[in-house]
């Protein structure tokens, strides 16, 4: 259907990542399916028009009520106040599967494909987004990865102090 469009412009940005509602609280969803972006991204060269594709680096929080019944999403910024028995459930772009993406591209790129842009770029106060370390690593094509370590140390009274830090690149879950 966009194709009078490209006729004419000098290049496009591509976008291959979408929410849309979860069919059910258990349903699994995504962000960006890496299969169907490459479709696109292939239907996308036929046009003969140079283009970048956008790529997430973002989550949401979707909530259900106790029936299963759909409540809404949320992004950055304060809950919203949805009822105390709600499921909330998360969903964040997939840097691993990003990752191959990229990946798959530098050795296999469309001839108009001229790169990728990513949305969003972190910001210290995002919850629902990458670190810089992730994005970093996934641009490159590479899958990031968690290095969690934990320590424990026992003051003289006792009480343990237990430390969990990630020294790797890629955001862990906790």
């Amino acid at each position: 259907a966009c194709g009078r469009l490209f006729e004419v412009a000098d290049g496009f940005v591509l976008q291959v990542h979408s929410v849309e509602r979860p069919a059910t609280a258990e349903a699994p969803f995504t962000l960006c399916d890496p299969a169907s972006a490459n479709r696109a991204v292939n239907r996308a060269a036929r046009y003969g028009r140079p283009f970048r594709v956008a790529l997430p680096t973002y989550g949401y929080f979707f909530a259900f009520d106790a029936t299963g019944a759909w409540l809404g999403l949320s992004a950055e910024g304060p809950m919203p106040n949805w009822p105390e028995a709600s499921r909330i459930r998360e969903v964040i772009a997939d840097a691993t599967a990003l990752a191959g993406l990229v990946a798959g591209w530098q050795t296999n790129r469309p001839r108009w494909m001229t790169g990728a842009i990513w949305y969003r770029l972190p910001v210290d106060s995002d919850e629902l987004n990458w670190t810089w370390s992730t994005l970093q690593r996934v641009m490159t094509g590479e899958v990031p990865r968690a290095v969690v370590k934990a320590e424990a140390r026992t003051d003289p009274t006792g009480l343990a102090r237990i430390m969990v830090r990630n020294e790797g690149d890629a955001d862990a879950q906790g």
